[in-house]
């Protein structure tokens, strides 16, 4: 399904009437069909409720998503600096090794996006289709695509990776260690991480597994923010073969 989303400012939210919002957007809204209702506490609630249309935060800014023909309220005082973005449907799933291509491809631009704004660092490896191949022998690696193409990808696995230290651990009887995650540099910041740790999170509890724990490089380009805010604890930190790692775990 295809969604057209408009984020406006939080203030001076106002409604506009179809031929202002046909002129803005470019996509025809239906004739007779009313615009979303304004919401004076718009900063407080995040959304405003939509017929048939979906509501979404993501991350600080908040989001009013319609079908194409229902383009919701836009910022008066910004009309024209409003962001507009259109989102195929995304799904979560399990990677076929006829994905490794575009799997390798993928992290390695996330990578060079990394040593672009960081310089070279730990993060600046390149992985090969064969060395994707041979990972997912070790573990099971899962792909969002959108559109039918791979945005982003992660591993689970049972076997601990080589920088994983268990003592900084709590017990478990059935740990998952997530690896290899990234997302494509020019889709990043727009919620398609957490959905990857939300799919995450779903598919070790049905495994079964009891805890997935994970490593982040204890630097500027590492992801230790980011898995804080999807809900990991900090248990230690650490550093291997001259790596600083900080260690992360969520208790299923």
């Amino acid at each position: 399904m295809l969604l057209v989303s408009l984020t406006p400012c939080f203030s001076g939210v106002q409604e506009k009437s179809l031929d202002e919002l046909n002129r803005f957007s470019g996509f025809p809204c239906a004739k007779g069909m009313k615009t979303a209702e304004a919401v004076d506490d718009f900063k407080t609630t995040r959304h405003t409720p939509l017929k048939r249309g979906i509501n979404e935060t993501d991350g600080d800014d908040a989001y009013i998503i319609c079908a194409p023909t229902r383009l919701a309220n836009y910022c008066h005082n910004r009309p024209f600096h409003a962001k507009l973005r259109i989102e195929m449907s995304t799904r979560f799933e399990t990677a076929t090794v006829k994905d490794a291509p575009a799997i390798a491809l993928l992290r390695n631009s996330a990578s060079d996006n990394l040593t672009a704004k960081f310089g070279k660092g730990h993060w600046s490896g390149m992985v090969t289709e064969r060395g994707v191949l041979y990972e997912m022998k070790k573990g099971t690696a899962y792909v969002m695509r959108q559109n039918g193409k791979v945005i982003a990808t992660l591993i689970l696995s049972t076997r601990k990776p080589w920088a994983i230290d268990r003592k900084f651990f709590k017990n478990s009887d059935r740990p998952l260690y997530l690896t290899s995650m990234a997302v494509t540099p020019e889709i990043q910041r727009q919620g398609i991480g957490r959905r990857c740790i939300t799919g995450a999170l779903e598919a070790a509890r049905k495994w079964p597994g009891d805890a997935i724990r994970l490593d982040a490089y204890d630097a500027e380009g590492g992801a230790g923010e980011f898995y804080r805010k999807c809900g990991f604890c900090e248990v230690g930190r650490a550093s291997y073969r001259d790596v600083p790692l900080i260690y992360f775990e969520c208790l299923l």
